[in-house]
């Protein structure tokens, strides 16, 4: 108790007598209610893994305070964790994410990136469109930007991105339905089709 007082001096009497109810509990016996076996560590360690990895996620900045604390826990209460996946786990002490545009950040605001951003097919990569900026230095997006978001994110953000992705999409293709019904859109497009029909028509005859 001496090295804990040690470890952490502003930690009071009631703050230590708090935290050695919680290890004893952490090693007690499985719990049995009704038919299942519940074991308190294991059911703490995946309780501190979501709740590290939720957090994370919404602020990238606090990632170092989080992993921290995940490590402290698993040192104090000798707690089991998953695999890491958590964001920003992959950085060294002293490095930042600073990768370009994170995926993250493109997935919250995906409808200005779309507007804002051009594909290059050749340099295979999402280029900031010159007027969409008044800086001198454009921003872009290319396969290791995303490479490095996945290695960073965990591949558990592909499924809300795909899903973001595909509800902008919806969107985008019930606006372009409704938009082909409007009339005089109709119209240029019949007027084309029968310029097309025509041309077709009299190509057998030249």
């Amino acid at each position: 108790d001496g090295q804990c007082r040690g470890a952490a001096p502003g930690l009071g009497l009631q703050g230590r007598q708090r935290r050695a109810q919680i290890a004893r509990l952490l090693k007690s016996s499985p719990l049995c209610l009704g038919s299942a076996l519940v074991w308190p560590r294991s059911v703490a360690a995946h309780a501190l893994d979501v709740s590290f990895y939720n957090l994370t996620t919404v602020a990238l900045h606090d990632w170092q305070i989080y992993a921290e604390m995940r490590a402290l826990a698993g040192d104090r209460f000798q707690l089991a964790f998953t695999d890491a996946h958590l964001p920003a786990v992959t950085c060294l002490p002293g490095q930042t994410l600073d990768e370009g545009l994170d995926v993250l950040q493109i997935m919250r605001d995906l409808h200005n990136f779309v507007s804002r951003f051009r594909y290059n097919l050749n340099e295979q990569l999402f280029v900031e469109s010159g007027g969409a900026t008044a800086g001198r230095h454009l921003k872009s997006v290319s396969i290791a930007h995303v490479a490095n978001s996945l290695r960073v994110h965990g591949a558990g953000i592909t499924d809300t991105t795909a899903n973001f992705a595909y509800q902008l999409l919806k969107q985008k293709l019930f606006l372009f339905s409704q938009f082909l019904f409007d009339d005089h859109i109709k119209s240029r497009l019949i007027k084309e089709v029968r310029h097309v029909s025509a041309e077709q028509a009299r190509a057998p005859q030249q």
